[in-house]
């Protein structure tokens, strides 16, 4: 059903104290008979005497009244969104045929009929013709002074007594909802709309005093606050299903009068939970509709994040639920890998995040060590990856240098001996244990090492023979060889 919107007429407006009030849903149009159908001229809702502060309650929620009308028919009607009797003549006719055909038409296409009893005998015909059509029907007198509110509903919202000036009451069927009861236990207000259960267009309230809303009345116990909740109602969206009219209808898990995706009762009157596909503002991270928990929103409606145990797909390789970096899913839910900057227990001795080999922690994820061929940066004067500790860099990775012999045999002094060159040339040390010179290439001075000797034979250079550079211990100088060579051929001779 749409909402009806206001239609104005000035014909109807007069000058009027308006009262605050809040603003409705929509604007309505108010119509009502005129003196020629109504007991008397002041009760006539349009301009009568009588209903000053009704009428400001209707325009102050932004509500117009239409021109008054002698005749309830089809043209009428469809001008006007709530219709208001005030006091039904007890003289004049009742609805005709014609007139309660057009009610009953209007009533389904939406309309919302306020009817407001008398409490004379000679009213009832006139009443019973309005409502009878709606299963109201047996008005009657009663001894109530009072009347109490019974149900809940947006009519009886913060209210609980009425002091009516005279009443009747009637009886309803199961399509009505009694809001409130008279001193004398006889049926007061009752109301027939979507709220309980009339699902065939409009609404109709009815009450069993025409004075409750009038200049001396309306100001009784709570009689005002019920004219305003009637004018908002009256005013409101309402239908079976209608969502977004504040009032829970059959079909309906929740309705808080707005259409708000983002709040406990979504706009389609359906309560709000994880997996709707709708975000509740504070209460959910994110609702992608879906149980997928791979994606950017989990299926419990938290954001994906790195730690949730879960694997977020195309931006997550791993994800084991724990911030730990010592295993094989570090907190940056990328696998363990040499070179991730942490050290995975059991796997890797060490992890420096960076390729320098000259540091402490290698580009294979290995402790440096003496002997690994690395010369680690600030530890080691040099590494040569052998275990050979006579050569240019200790088994200590502490660098000695190669020594060198002149044609005397001198010593380079610097621990160790040099190799035999040829006769007069220079010699590369490999046996010097201490720094120590020799002046003529015979044994070291010092300390009892060999200072230019070697174990391997020199290449003589002049004449052909086996010579070293320097002498080996207990060795004949060269001449030597010369005079034993001259004694064997005396002896031939």
């Amino acid at each position: 059903m749409s909402i009806r919107r206001a239609r104005w007429s000035s014909s109807c407006l007069v000058a009027l104290v308006v009262l605050a009030a809040p603003a409705s849903a929509s604007a309505a149009v108010w119509g009502c008979f005129d003196d020629t159908r109504l007991n008397y001229a002041a009760g006539v809702l349009a301009n009568g005497a009588d209903h000053d502060e009704l009428r400001a309650l209707i325009v102050a929620n932004g509500d117009t009244l239409a021109p008054t009308t002698a005749v309830l028919d089809a043209a009428y009607l469809g001008g006007v969104d709530v219709f208001y009797t005030s006091l039904l003549s007890s003289g004049g006719p009742v609805l005709s045929a014609a007139e309660q055909t057009a009610l009953v038409d209007w009533m389904s296409s939406g309309g919302t009929l306020i009817v407001t009893g008398g409490s004379s005998s000679g009213f009832w015909p006139s009443y019973d013709a309005f409502t009878s059509p709606f299963g109201v029907t047996g008005w009657g007198s009663t001894g109530g002074s009072t009347a109490t509110v019974i149900a809940a509903h947006p009519l009886t919202a913060g209210i609980a007594n009425l002091v009516p000036n005279a009443s009747a009451t009637f009886s309803y069927g199961m399509l009505a909802l009694e809001l409130a009861e008279d001193s004398a236990g006889n049926p007061f207000m009752a109301v027939v709309d979507p709220d309980t259960g009339y699902c065939d267009g409009g609404r109709m309230l009815v009450l069993g005093d025409h004075n409750i809303f009038d200049d001396n009345n309306i100001a009784n116990a709570d009689n005002q606050a019920l004219a305003q909740n009637m004018v908002t109602w009256a005013a409101g969206a309402f239908g079976c299903g209608v969502c977004g009219n504040g009032v829970i209808e059959p079909g309906e898990q929740c309705d808080d009068g707005n259409l708000d995706d983002t709040d406990a009762c979504l706009g389609s009157c359906e309560n709000a939970s994880c997996g709707d596909g709708f975000t509740w503002a504070g209460t959910e991270d994110c609702d992608d509709g879906n149980g997928d928990d791979t994606d950017a929103c989990l299926s419990n409606c938290e954001a994906a994040a790195c730690g949730d145990g879960i694997v977020w797909a195309g931006m997550e390789s791993c994800d084991d639920g724990n911030g730990d970096d010592t295993d094989e899913c570090p907190g940056s839910c990328e696998p363990a890998v040499c070179g991730d900057g942490y050290v995975w227990a059991g796997m890797e001795p060490c992890d420096d995040g960076n390729d320098d080999d000259t540091d402490a922690c290698l580009s294979g994820c290995v402790a440096a060590v003496c002997g690994d061929g690395l010369v680690q940066a600030g530890v080691e004067e040099c590494d040569d990856g052998n275990e050979v500790d006579d050569d240019e860099c200790s088994n200590a990775c502490v660098s000695s240098g190669a020594g060198t012999s002149d044609a005397t045999g001198a010593d380079s002094s610097d621990g160790s001996s040099g190799e035999g060159g040829t006769n007069g040339g220079t010699g590369v040390e490999t046996n010097d244990d201490t720094a120590g010179t020799s002046a003529d290439g015979g044994s070291d001075d010092t300390d009892g090492a060999v200072s230019g000797w070697t174990t391997a034979p020199g290449t003589g250079e002049v004449g052909g023979c086996s010579c070293r550079s320097g002498s080996s211990p207990g060795a004949a100088p060269w001449w030597g060889g010369l005079l034993l060579l001259a004694r064997r051929r005396r002896r031939r001779g």
